[in-house]
């Protein structure tokens, strides 16, 4: 009848009543007995709807009740959103992912460091960027993805009107027609489709 009644403890957590329906002299527990003793009707409630993430609430007693003052996330990601992280990253990899996503969720991708080794296809963060591997890398072969163009592909940002040229690897990666990047300290417009020349020497027409 009153499993509902807790009251709280020092370190702010709920303690219910659990001594039944009798007092230790034989009366019958009633209201007053708990409110005496500290215990309050606690106040239904239900975490925030947030299917990757463990909540703990923080309680208050207000107007006779014990009612939730907040809600607290806890450092530790639930298993689901964990999942969800490794799967959006696995996907990106696998070019199932657009671009525009990736730069939104930049930091799922694991920070590149100069003992960093892996496949070819990974991602990896660098200087505020993203870079995608050319090749394995084993011990001994790493190296800096902006200063390697020909370890690492720079992966554009579509939310930059002008970004700059990357060379394309073949025509999976070309550029479309219409296609606006900057180059050598100029502004060019594709003006062919499957793109892979360098600005300035085919393919490309000057922005004035």
């Amino acid at each position: 009848m009153f499993e509902n009644y807790a009251k709280i403890d020092e370190s702010g957590r709920l303690v219910f009543w659990s001594g039944g329906d009798v007092l230790p002299d034989g009366n019958s527990v009633t209201e007053k007995h708990l409110l005496d003793m500290g215990y309050h009707p606690r106040e239904e409630c239900r975490p925030p709807d947030d299917p990757y993430s463990h909540y703990e609430p923080s309680w208050e007693l207000a107007d006779g009740k014990l009612k939730v003052k907040e809600w607290t996330p806890l450092d530790k990601p639930s298993d689901t959103r964990a999942i969800v992280e490794y799967l959006f990253v696995a996907l990106a990899e696998k070019g199932a992912v657009d671009q525009a996503c990736m730069m939104e969720n930049g930091q799922l991708f694991i920070m590149w460091d100069k003992n960093w080794t892996g496949k070819a296809g990974t991602i990896v963060r660098h200087n505020g960027k993203l870079y995608k591997s050319i090749h394995d890398t084993v011990v001994g072969e790493n190296t800096e993805p902006d200063k390697s163009p020909t370890r690492w592909t720079l992966i554009a940002d579509p939310r930059e009107e002008w970004p700059g040229w990357i060379a394309p690897l073949g025509t999976y990666d070309a550029y479309p027609l219409g296609a606006k990047v900057t180059h050598n300290g100029s502004r060019w417009v594709s003006d062919s489709a499957i793109n892979t020349w360098e600005p300035g020497i085919y393919g490309w027409a000057a922005f004035e």
